[in-house]
């Protein structure tokens, strides 16, 4: 999820865009191990996956680590917590109807679709993640009658020890594409560290 969605940071792409893509790879990768069922399609046209990848995909990072830029949202949805149809803040829990609506975003205007764009100079995260939250599970999704069915409950039970997992870069986007300013490792080269098969320079 995490090196597609870096790999989309440029100059003229939306945010949206890149975070919508990052739930479809989640969906594929879910349908695979099992834990969803059901086809594709179906899955993100119900918006599914924000069972499991619960929050936006980033945040603008400037003066503060978790920087708000009111002129510059990074997602759009029809929620009522935003205004004019702008996610504000640092970041932003995603339920199913705000990941149907971002979906749907085609029929923003072109003036609301700009306002999401990239630009060189921006700084933001990328950190897409997945979570395997037992209460949140059964408070929101369980009894739900579209999205019970679309997840594989005694395959989630085995993932439950899990608990989840994000990881975060900082990614500048520059006038040709974008540069990852963050130096720690992760991937493999992370759990090599942790098993100590590799010493970090």
């Amino acid at each position: 999820m995490q090196e597609e969605c870096i790999a989309a940071m440029k100059p003229g792409a939306f945010f949206y865009e890149i975070h919508n893509l990052a739930g479809r790879i989640a969906v594929d990768g879910l349908l695979k191990l099992g834990v969803l069922r059901g086809t594709r399609e179906e899955l993100i046209a119900a918006g599914t996956i924000s069972a499991f990848f619960t929050h936006g995909l980033g945040h603008h990072v400037g003066l503060e680590v978790h920087d708000v830029v009111g002129d510059a949202p990074l997602l759009v949805s029809a929620a009522s917590e935003t205004v004019g149809g702008f996610m504000r803040g640092k970041r932003t829990m995603m339920t199913p109807d705000k990941l149907i609506a971002m979906n749907k975003l085609s029929a923003a205007t072109s003036a609301e679709k700009q306002r999401t764009v990239l630009r060189a100079g921006m700084i933001l995260t990328i950190e897409p993640g997945l979570y395997f939250d037992r209460t949140y599970l059964n408070g929101f999704f369980r009894d739900d009658p579209v999205h019970s069915r679309l997840i594989e409950w005694d395959v989630v039970e085995r993932y439950y020890p899990v608990g989840g997992s994000r990881t975060e870069d900082c990614i500048l986007v520059t006038e040709s594409g974008h540069e990852d300013l963050t130096t720690a490792p992760k991937c493999q080269e992370l759990l090599d560290v942790i098993n100590g098969r590799k010493s970090r320079q």
